[in-house]
């Protein structure tokens, strides 16, 4: 029952929902890039400049932070929680790659993924060489985390599926997609099936994370039994 407010004179506060009453205040001032809270409730993870914080909502006091994310140009959301609250997914901003700059302002997205019990020091992570957080520089075109706790990531020609947790590649879907194509999905609100729209095409594919299998749903026509049986 909190809620974390940027207020008119640019302070981060964390407030009592029910009386609206100030608990902390958690900067006095700042780029806030995106905050959001945890599932329960416990942890608010703050894209702050071109840091990482997780604040402790009980005490307001700062749980753990990234401050040396290399060269970022600044740092922001949407900030995603896996379902356990253990693995939350942020970006950054980067100068892009000399082969790839058309002028020196270019830049780069890449995806982070932070392991939140081994940064609070609670437990060692789970990711390769038992790393905090990783800079996933492979999948600047798209990345997201489904609601199985799987990290669907785009590559030309094809979607990749890997672990949350150990960052491991599952399965690999084949699609018509480009490099540069962009990655839109949707979640469903009944279960956890994530649906992606492929560029220039009447159609949604709903990708099955644990099948490693892409069903095509065509939007501008009855769907037939047999297609809702693949659904």
């Amino acid at each position: 029952e909190r809620i974390a407010v940027v207020d008119a004179y640019n302070r981060l506060l964390l407030i009592n929902a029910l009386d609206y009453s100030t608990l902390y205040v958690l900067h006095e001032q700042g780029d806030y890039g995106d905050i959001a809270f945890s599932h329960d409730g416990r942890w608010l993870a703050v894209a702050y400049g071109i840091t990482m914080e997780l604040w402790d909502t009980n005490s307001g006091k700062l749980a753990a932070g990234l401050p040396d994310l290399g060269n970022a140009r600044s740092i922001f959301g949407p900030i995603t929680f896996s379902s356990n609250d253990e693995v939350a997914i942020f970006y950054g901003s980067y100068p892009a790659p000399r082969e790839l700059r058309q002028s020196e302002n270019d830049s780069i997205n890449y995806p982070w993924v932070w392991h939140l019990p081994a940064a609070r020091r609670d437990t060692d992570s789970t990711f390769p060489k038992k790393l905090e957080a990783v800079q996933m520089v492979d999948y600047a075109n798209g990345f997201v985390l489904s609601p199985d706790d799987k990290l669907i990531a785009a590559l030309p020609g094809r979607l990749r599926v890997l672990d949350a947790f150990t960052l491991q590649p599952e399965y690999e879907i084949p699609t018509d997609r480009y490099e540069q194509d962009p990655l839109t999905a949707w979640f469903s609100l009944l279960d956890n099936s994530v649906y992606v729209r492929p560029v220039s095409k009447d159609t949604l594919l709903q990708v099955d994370t644990k099948r490693g299998v892409l069903v095509e749903i065509p939007t501008n026509k009855p769907l037939s039994k047999s297609d809702l049986d693949l659904i």
